[in-house]
Formats: C-alpha cells, structure tokens, sequence
C-alpha cells in the first residue's frame, strides 16, 4: 500500500504488514499476543541489510542474509556463487528457503519485500 505524507510534493510512503511466527518473534517478550509487524518506510532509502531483524522476523540464517544482499545488489546465480564461495546448488537452496521464509514466490518479489521493510535495512 503506498500512502501520501502531507503535501503532494512529498514522496509517497510504503505500508506493509507481515505476519509474525510466534517462534521466532522478537517483541514475544515484551507483546507476546503480538501476531504481525506494520512497516512504515519511503521507497527511495538506500541501506544496508540489517541481519539480525531479517533473522528475527523470518529466521532467515546468515548465509542466506548474504544471499538476499547479493540478490538485492543484481548479482545472479553464478556470481552469488563465486562471491560466497558455495556451490550454485547451494545458493538456489537458499533462495528456495528464503522465498519460503518470507512467503514470496519470485525473486523479484523477495528482493522488493527486502528493499522496501524499513526494519531489515540499516540507515
């Protein structure tokens, strides 16, 4: 959902909601009825991954953090391969797991999902 801040000059914000898994939820000890996440962002936010709220939210490892950054930069399979130094077999098992951790279905949906989530990038 994109929404319009104040004055239509301004650019417009990105809303998304994503449901949160209960075993790995990181407000469970602070709201543990907590159920999903609302993230408030603008779209044109140039940042870093932020690993550890990636790991929070979808119990995404790692390695497959470093994946969804190679992803994210344009790299393709071969190249994501050579710079982690894993096979590409191994890479497309960690795309298929974290399209299935973030409940997307293309790669293209997985690396806007990934730019877009205000909380999974670091200013």
């Amino acid at each position: 959902m994109r929404l319009t801040p104040g004055a239509t000059t301004d650019p417009p914000l990105i809303l998304i909601a994503t449901p949160l898994d209960q075993q790995i939820n990181p407000l469970s000890q602070r709201w543990p009825s907590a159920r999903a996440m609302l993230f408030i962002g603008t779209p044109n936010q140039t940042r870093e991954l932020n690993a550890q709220m990636l790991e929070a939210l979808y119990g995404i490892t790692r390695a497959e953090t470093r994946v969804a950054r190679d992803l994210i930069e344009g790299y393709d399979i071969e190249e994501i391969s050579e710079r982690n130094r894993v096979s590409r077999n191994t890479i497309r098992t960690q795309i298929r797991q974290l399209l299935r951790k973030t409940d997307t279905r293309r790669q293209a949906e997985l690396v806007k999902l990934l730019i877009t989530l205000p909380l999974t990038m670091k200013p």
